[in-house]
């Protein structure tokens, strides 16, 4: 099973910042067991959709070349107001810095303007093109891919 953490791309410029959307549904896998009584949406999740987001920026600023992107390091977490059901996960994900294959971000989710999360992050990149598991996958396919999904999620908008 894969989760998808952003609904929408409101906004992206590339090597700079995206903004993103998560909207939280009540039918979420997860919320049947976080809280039965209370579903909110879990903080790793709330730090997933972040790092899903910062993935569509790297991913457009590279011109969508498939690379595996790993978390490499999460500083100043923080977590405010809680994410319910039919509410939305609103993200800004700014490119504070790259060194090599590493790459800096600051991230932040706010829900009806007010903070749900926060943190400092970085990520590493390996070109998915030197693993075994990618031996005979067409690199250029998946890199078409990535572009369609991100231009399907961005209403058309061109990174």
């Amino acid at each position: 099973m894969s989760y998808y953490f952003v609904d929408r791309i409101i906004e992206v410029e590339n090597g700079k910042r995206i903004r993103a959307i998560k909207g939280l549904s009540l039918t979420e896998d997860y919320l049947q067991d976080h809280f039965p009584e209370y579903p909110v949406m879990p903080g790793v999740m709330m730090l997933e959709s972040i790092l899903q987001a910062a993935r569509w920026l790297v991913w457009s600023t590279e011109n969508f070349r498939p690379f595996v992107i790993v978390l490499d390091e999460v500083k100043q977490l923080k977590f405010g107001r809680f994410v319910r059901p039919g509410r939305a996960l609103e993200m800004e994900v700014n490119w504070t810095g790259r060194e090599g294959d590493k790459i800096s971000f600051t991230g932040q989710g706010k829900v009806e303007g007010e903070t749900a999360v926060n943190c400092r992050f970085s990520v590493r990149l390996t070109d998915r093109s030197g693993l075994p598991e990618s031996a005979g996958k067409d690199i250029p396919s998946l890199r078409e891919a990535y572009r369609t999904e991100f231009d399907q999620l961005a209403g058309g908008m061109r990174a």
